[in-house]
């Protein structure tokens, strides 16, 4: 069927899911459950990396999250962090009973990499996502690149010294900066530094990575929470499923030679960084910006639209109505007006417009899923999966979904009885 919706004082029709409404509503369960299960899988995936390699599991969960869970870079980045914490805690043990894991040096990285953290969380907050991206590929060219060229030799821990302390808090620093600004937990600098700069066994080298994500992922997704970055219950969604594949994965690191294990590691970055060029190249805008071109925001942060743009009609909208209550017999005064809440599912490149406003239908809109655009007076605001916003009558905007995967939100309203 087709359910009329009154947008700004008319009529818009969207395409609607036929069935009644339990089956609407089964099917906006299924859909949820669908998204819930891709992070579990997700997580799976990067846990079994992060005990592998030391690597936190980020620089594979981040573009996971972003092209099959439909989060932008900057909420895959602190929504990753995020699940490093627990996959962080249990593979270090792993190498800790195997006695991989140089404590010394994790003390003194640890002390560069907290502040560092707060850093990169920061810098998280305010680069534009489409140079976020780029830069994102860039770094996992160059780590590819000196993986190949690295064979680890297993050997004793490198002897202390006052110039070591001072390098592993350096080094800590630069790890810390990486893990808030990608959300990589910082292993992917971590082991190839120690392994190449400071000729440490990869096997200590991944154990001690990994202890030293601990902290740092921790204060990084503190600060992104505060900041509303990141999407808690996501986080640990893809963390308990990230614990669970990071066991397998240490144990499968201790046996493994250690010149395929770099190998291996090399071309996985590859892969990764071929597939991000890919997305970032096709995406409307998505070419490396030149200097003063429009970027995207973080979210919550205005960006200013071209005074040429006009907000286009609706399209790839569809609209299921979930459930309706007459507020006539629930609060005196309110005879003719129901509460109705919709699910609203907007593919990629889709519309919901034209501007309309909202006055006599105030309401609340809850992202479950993907990234949607909110566009009013002139300013495009960018909401991911666990936040929302307000809609009363001062509102006049329009939607839209700029991301590859459809965008799906949870709208509250007030409305006529008619």
């Amino acid at each position: 069927m087709t359910e009329r919706l009154s947008a700004d004082g008319g009529s818009v029709e969207v395409d609607s899911v036929a069935g009644g409404r339990g089956e609407m509503t089964s099917a906006a369960g299924a859909r949820v459950s669908r998204w819930w299960l891709t992070l579990a899988l997700i997580g799976v995936i990067g846990g079994v990396l992060s005990g592998l390699f030391a690597i936190g599991g980020g620089i594979i969960m981040v573009p996971l999250l972003v092209t099959f869970a439909g989060l932008s870079q900057r909420n895959a980045a602190a929504t990753s962090l995020a699940a490093i914490v627990p996959a962080a805690i249990f593979g270090s043990v792993t190498y800790l009973v195997a006695g991989e894991i140089d404590l010394l040096a994790g003390v003194f990285i640890t002390l560069g990499a907290v502040p560092g953290a707060l850093i990169g969380s920061a810098l998280l907050k305010r680069i534009p996502l489409v140079w976020l991206r780029w830069m994102f590929i860039v770094f996992i060219l160059l780590v590819a690149a000196r993986m190949f060229f690295i064979t680890p030799i297993r050997g004793d821990r490198l002897a202390f010294s006052v110039v070591i302390a001072i390098s592993y808090i350096g080094l800590g620093l630069a790890m810390g900066i990486l893990s808030g600004l990608f959300g990589i937990g910082g292993g992917i600098i971590a082991v190839p530094a120690l392994i190449g700069l400071f000729a440490v066994s990869d096997l200590i080298a991944k154990g001690t990575s990994l202890l030293v994500m601990i902290p740092t992922s921790v204060v990084g997704t503190v600060a992104n929470w505060r900041a509303r970055t990141v999407d808690v219950r996501a986080g640990l969604v893809v963390g308990v499923a990230a614990t669970i594949g990071s066991i397998p994965g240490a144990l499968l690191a201790l046996v493994i030679a250690p010149r395929v294990s770099s190998v291996l590691f090399g071309v996985l970055l590859v892969a990764v960084a071929a597939q991000l060029t890919v997305r970032a190249v096709r995406r409307p805008g998505g070419g490396v910006p030149s200097p003063g071109a429009a970027t995207d925001r973080p979210r919550g942060e205005d960006s200013v639209m071209g005074e040429a743009e006009v907000a286009p009609e609706t399209r790839g909208v569809a609209v299921e109505l979930l459930d309706t209550v007459d507020l006539g017999p629930e609060i005196p005064g309110l005879e003719g007006r129901r509460l109705r809440m919709r699910m609203v599912t907007i593919e990629p490149g889709g519309v919901f417009g034209p501007v309309h406003d909202h006055r006599g239908r105030p309401g609340i809109v809850y992202v479950l899923r993907g990234t949607i655009t909110d566009h009013r007076e002139g300013v495009a605001t960018d909401y991911g999966p666990g936040v929302g916003w307000p809609e009363d009558r001062n509102t006049v905007h329009w939607l839209e979904n700029r991301g590859t995967v459809a965008a799906v939100e949870i709208s509250v309203d007030v409305v006529s009885g008619e």
